[in-house]
C-alpha cells in the first residue's frame, strides 16, 4: 500500500515538473493545446509578478549566493520554489541563458515585465564589482519597502471603496424600485409631494425611462476618458491631479519621493554612474510629472549642475529638506547615503500617515452616508407622515 502511494506521488511530481518547470521561452512550444489550453496559456502569460514574489526572490537569492551556492544553482532553487508559473518560466529561461554564457543582468533584461531597469542596472553593477549577494540584499530591502507601501495604500482605501460601492448600489436600488412604488402610493392618495420628493421622483423616472441610454453614455464616457488618459497630455494631467488631490495627494507625493530617492540610493551605491542612474529613474517611475523632472534633472547634470540645485527649483515636487540633505551629500561625496536617508525619512512619514488615514476618512464617509440617509428620509418620510395623519 505504501509503495503504491509512493509511486502515485512520484507520478504526480513528474507531471507537475513537466508541465510547469521545464518550459523555456524561445526553446519549448506552448504546453497546452486546444481552446481551453490556449485560454489557460493566456491566463499564465498575463499573470503579474508581484512585489512580494520579487522581494522573496531577491532575498533568498542573496542568502543562497552568500552561502556559496553558484548563480545557476541558486536560480534553479528559486525556480523550484516559486508558485507563479509565469515567473517560473522566466527563471527557467534565465537559467538557460546563463548556462549558455550570458550574464545574469542581460538575461534578466529580456523580461521587463518582471525586472525593472533599475533592478537590472543594480545587478549589472553587482556583477562588475563581484558583490552580487550584497546588491541582491539591497534589492530585497527596496522591494519589501515598496510592497509595504502598496499594501498599506490598498488597505487604507479598501474601507471607503467598499462603503461607496454599497452606497451606490443602495442608491440604484432605491431610485429604481423603492421610490417609484412609494410615490405611486402617495399620488393615489392625493398627497402634495415636497420638492425634494419630486426631485427624487424625477431622477427615478429618468433612470427607468432612459437606463439603456445612460449605460451607453457611461460606456462611451469611459472609452473617451480611457483614450484621453492614455494620451501624453492625459497621463500628465492625471498624474498631476493625483499629487494635487486633497488627502491622498500629499501621501502620493511622499510615495513618489520615496521611490525616486530609494532608486537613486540603490543605483549610486551600486556604482552606477549618476547620469545613467537618473535615466533609469525616469524609465521606471510611474508618474509623468516626476518622470519629466527626471529628464530635466538629467539635462542639468549633463551641463555640470548639481542634483540638489535642480531639485530645489521644483519645491512642489521635492520639498526644501530633500534638496538641502542632498546638497550635504554632494559636498561629502555621499549622495547615495543621503538619498537613502531621505527615502527612509519619507517612508516613515508615509507609514505614519497611512496608519492614521482611516481615522480621517472614517468621519468623512460617515458624514456622506448620513447625508444620504437624511435626504432620503426627508423625501420619503414626510409624505408618509402626511398619509398617516390623513388615515388618523
Amino acid at each position: 500500500m505504501l509503495e503504491k502511494f509512493q509511486n502515485k506521488l512520484q507520478e504526480l511530481n513528474q507531471k507537475k515538473e513537466s508541465k510547469d518547470m521545464d518550459f523555456i521561452y524561445g526553446v519549448n512550444e506552448k504546453t497546452k493545446g486546444g481552446f481551453l489550453g490556449g485560454f489557460e496559456e493566456g491566463l499564465i502569460e498575463r499573470k503579474k509578478i508581484t512585489l512580494k514574489e520579487k522581494a522573496f526572490f531577491f532575498s533568498l537569492f542573496s542568502v543562497l549566493l552568500n552561502a556559496g551556492i553558484t548563480t545557476i544553482q541558486s536560480l534553479k532553487v528559486l525556480s523550484n520554489k516559486t508558485e507563479n508559473i509565469k515567473f517560473k518560466r522566466i527563471l527557467n529561461t534565465i537559467v538557460y541563458d546563463v548556462e549558455k554564457g550570458e550574464s545574469l543582468s542581460n538575461a534578466m533584461e529580456k523580461f521587463p515585465e518582471a525586472f525593472t531597469g533599475a533592478e537590472v542596472g543594480v545587478v549589472r553593477s553587482g556583477e562588475a564589482i563581484g558583490a552580487l549577494d550584497r546588491v541582491m540584499a539591497k534589492l530585497a530591502k527596496q522591494t519589501e519597502d515598496q510592497n509595504k507601501l502598496l499594501t498599506q495604500l490598498k488597505s487604507s482605501l479598501t474601507y471607503p471603496a467598499i462603503v461607496f460601492t454599497i452606497l451606490i448600489g443602495a442608491v440604484i436600488l432605491m431610485f429604481g424600485f423603492v421610490v417609484p412604488k412609494l410615490v405611486e402610493l402617495f399620488l393615489e392618495n392625493g398627497l402634495e409631494l415636497p420638492t425634494i420628493t419630486k426631485i427624487m421622483l424625477f431622477i427615478s423616472q429618468v433612470l427607468q425611462d432612459f437606463w439603456g441610454l445612460i449605460i451607453i453614455a457611461i460606456i462611451l464616457l469611459l472609452i473617451l476618458a480611457s483614450a484621453y488618459f492614455n494620451s501624453e497630455e492625459g497621463k500628465f494631467q492625471y498624474d498631476l491631479f493625483k499629487i494635487k488631490a486633497p488627502i491622498m495627494g500629499p501621501i502620493l507625493k511622499k510615495v513618489y519621493i520615496v521611490r525616486f530617492m530609494s532608486t537613486m540610493a540603490l543605483l549610486v551605491e551600486a556604482g552606477v554612474p549618476l547620469h545613467q542612474t537618473i535615466q533609469i529613474i525616469a524609465d521606471v517611475i510611474d508618474n509623468e510629472v516626476y518622470r519629466l523632472k527626471a529628464y530635466e534633472l538629467k539635462a542639468a547634470v549633463s551641463q555640470g549642475r548639481k542634483v540638489s540645485e535642480s531639485l530645489a527649483e521644483t519645491p512642489f515636487l521635492f520639498p526644501e529638506t530633500v534638496s538641502k540633505v542632498l546638497e550635504i551629500g554632494e559636498q561629502s561625496a555621499a549622495i547615495g547615503e543621503m538619498s537613502n536617508k531621505i527615502s527612509n525619512q519619507y517612508l516613515g512619514e508615509v507609514d505614519y500617515t497611512l496608519k492614521n488615514l482611516t481615522s480621517v476618512i472614517g468621519p468623512i464617509v460617515i458624514v456622506l452616508v448620513g447625508a444620504f440617509v437624511a435626504v432620503f428620509a426627508l423625501a420619503i418620510l414626510s409624505p408618509v407622515f402626511q398619509l398617516t395623519e390623513g388615515i388618523v
